[in-house]
């Protein structure tokens, strides 16, 4: 199974950007062909409006779930159990769906949780990876081996709408 993992378009405030709309259309241009058989997002509207957009072209109903929603690290690097649990309750739930192409678009440190888990290191240190707005991270799972294909791939979106997020300002 291919998981597709999708930060949202970009954000200022927690409010989508100019910019957004842009590179969600170059986003969803990019995997126009590309058959996914589920797509899930956090509830957060940044993520939601990222999502319908990203899926209005398919005949896909998209699950939104608060399992996906923000995670925020303490100083150490470490989130609470509730988070934790969250986040490990959707990875099995993936693991072991029979779908081939699924997208999740979300927040970069849930991104970076899953990047974690197949790295096999801690949350802190995945912190230091950027994932940029509207950025794909693909995983590859079989036979539980997951297998890390590319982080962070945001060569879909033309220079001129990347903002300022891309030259790691935000």
């Amino acid at each position: 199974m291919k998981l597709f993992l999708i930060r949202h378009a970009e954000v200022k405030n927690k409010s989508l950007t100019s910019n957004a709309l842009d590179q969600i259309k170059a986003l969803r241009g990019f995997y126009r062909c590309f058959d996914f058989d589920q797509i899930y997002s956090s509830t957060l509207s940044r993520s939601k409006i990222t999502a319908l957009e990203f899926s209005s072209d398919r005949d896909l109903k998209v699950v939104h779930s608060e399992d996906l929603c923000e995670v925020i690290p303490d100083s150490k690097g470490n989130l609470t159990d509730e988070e934790i649990n969250k986040l490990e309750k959707i990875r099995k739930k993936l693991k072991n769906c029979k779908a081939k192409n699924i997208a999740l678009i979300c927040h970069g440190n849930v991104i970076r949780w899953f990047l974690s888990k197949e790295f096999d290191v801690s949350l802190k240190q995945m912190m230091y990876v950027d994932i940029y707005p509207c950025s794909t991270s693909l995983l590859v799972w079989r036979k539980n081996c997951g297998k890390i294909i590319f982080i962070n791939n945001y060569s879909y979106i033309p220079k001129n709408i990347r903002g300022d997020c891309f030259y790691n300002v935000c």
